[in-house]
């Protein structure tokens, strides 16, 4: 070679848009028959890099000459190979690649800039991998390592509709580099999400009883849960009713699960307040954002009827009182339930905790000695009452007026006579029983002796019983 003008050297692409130029002397001669240059790392070097494959150098007519002085009079070109970079372009780490929310935008993060790519081997998936979005030349441009996806509005609907973690997939062939290094691998990339950090909130907690239907109401669009992280519990916390994922439904703002006959006895088994429990990892929205812990009371609906009074009876040897309702309790509240009778005079009262719930429907008391001794006061017919408030049902309905019955008992044995004496200073007379009276009628106590001529009789009222088995 004799003489090289560099300003007539252009390296371009098939675009002919962006071409890198030189100016004089940026080439250098070496052996015979090559021309080196560096490209400047500021302009020429990324103005390559920008150009479409396959690249290509051009040499102007004058652009070289031989050592005769014979000039290129035609263009020169060639396409351009490339040395010492084999490795295709790659996605980023996870957790690198970011949706932002309000402008429906994806930024993917490159190892390196692209000089091509397919956009048909673009893809935006959940776990299912069913519900694949691809790209149209339209939603992708490329950026500084890396490329940017702009969802229209009815692909960012779509978008939602995936389910976590939702990723970015590139398909072999998807990306090529400056050096016309193409991904030979599927590659794959979570995505995260910018602009929406709040984790969503319960509003609501409610439970059909007819139908054993459990439905659990966000604030907003639920994008994965986990059943395992949601608890059904009561303020003791000594049962619970617990989920997997599976149970649930997953709707919208909505999770619904249908209680099956053992989780059904384990919530019935709960007091009142039940509530709702999800733990971190429970719930999240469709950006990723995870719920706070989260507990609220559950409501009921299906039954709006409180729970009514059956019977009541009183075992005499042993002291203790027996309540029936018509359902199963929720709750009691013993300072609220009372015996007494006609008179209302000697009600026998009881203290928290005195009634222990058992069973279906019932409520029982050991009476104290205190208490045994005013009920058995009592004259009959004796009564419970339970006031306002008293119970409430399994689904927190409470009694809202008085509930009343007659007690039974079960001694079926009558009182016997023990003996009399008559006191003739003060005109006394006093009658021994085997127990104590519930009621007595003085027109049929009779006084006699052994001719039954000459009996005494009496008139109601004139006995008065005292203490135990005595008037």
């Amino acid at each position: 070679m004799g003489t090289h003008n560099d300003t007539k050297i252009v390296l371009y692409n098939s675009s002919k848009v962006g071409n890198v130029t030189f100016s004089a002397n940026d080439f250098t001669q070496s052996t015979p028959g090559y021309l080196t240059v560096t490209l400047h790392y500021s302009t020429q070097a990324p103005a390559f890099e920008n150009l479409n494959h396959p690249r290509n150098v051009a040499i102007q007519p004058g652009g070289i000459t031989d050592i005769w002085n014979n000039a290129n009079t035609a263009h020169l070109s060639a396409a351009i190979s490339y040395t010492d970079d084999s490795t295709p372009p790659t996605l980023l780490h996870d957790s690198q690649h970011a949706y932002f929310i309000d402008q429906g935008t994806i930024i993917v993060q490159l190892s390196e800039s692209l000089a091509a790519y397919d956009v048909s081997k673009i893809i935006l998936s959940d776990p299912s991998q069913s519900n694949n979005m691809t790209m149209s030349a339209s939603n992708v441009k490329e950026a500084s390592h890396g490329i940017t996806i702009t969802l229209n509005a009815t692909q960012q609907a779509s978008f939602k509709g995936l389910s976590h973690p939702r990723s970015i997939n590139i398909q072999p062939g998807g990306f090529t580099d400056s050096w016309n290094n193409s991904n030979t691998a599927h590659q794959s990339a979570v995505l995260i999400y910018i602009g929406d950090n709040a984790a969503p909130t319960l509003n609501s907690a409610e439970y059909a009883i007819s139908s054993r239907n459990l439905t659990l109401t966000f604030s907003e669009p639920l994008g994965s849960h986990n059943g395992s992280n949601i608890v059904l519990s009561d303020s003791s916390n000594t049962g619970s009713v617990t989920f997997d994922t599976d149970n649930f439904v997953r709707v919208g703002q909505n999770l619904t699960a249908i209680l099956n006959s053992t989780q059904e006895t384990s919530f019935k088994d709960l007091s009142h307040p039940r509530s709702v429990n999800i733990t971190l990892g429970g719930v999240a929205d469709l950006w990723s954002n995870d719920d706070s812990d989260i507990t609220m009371a559950i409501s009921y609906t299906g039954d709006d009827i409180p729970p009514t009074l059956s019977s009541a009876t009183y075992v005499t040897t042993t002291g203790v009182l027996n309540i029936t309702l018509n359902e199963r309790l929720g709750t009691h509240n013993d300072t609220k339930i009372i015996l007494y009778d006609a008179l209302k005079s000697n009600n026998v009262t009881f203290s928290a905790n005195d009634f222990t719930q058992h069973t279906h429907g019932y409520l029982n008391a050991t009476l104290d000695s205190t208490q045994k001794a005013s009920f058995e006061n009592l004259s009959h017919p004796r009564n419970v009452a339970i006031q306002p408030g008293g119970i409430t049902d399994l689904w927190n309905n409470a009694n809202t007026a008085h509930l009343n019955t007659a007690i039974s008992d079960d001694d079926s044995t009558l009182p016997g006579l023990t003996s009399a004496s008559y006191t003739t200073t003060t005109g006394a007379l006093n009658i021994t029983l085997s127990e104590r009276l519930g009621a007595h009628d003085g027109t049929k106590i009779v006084l006699y002796d052994s001719s039954k001529m000459n009996n005494v009789t009496f008139s109601s009222g004139e006995f008065v019983q005292t203490t135990h088995g005595y008037l």
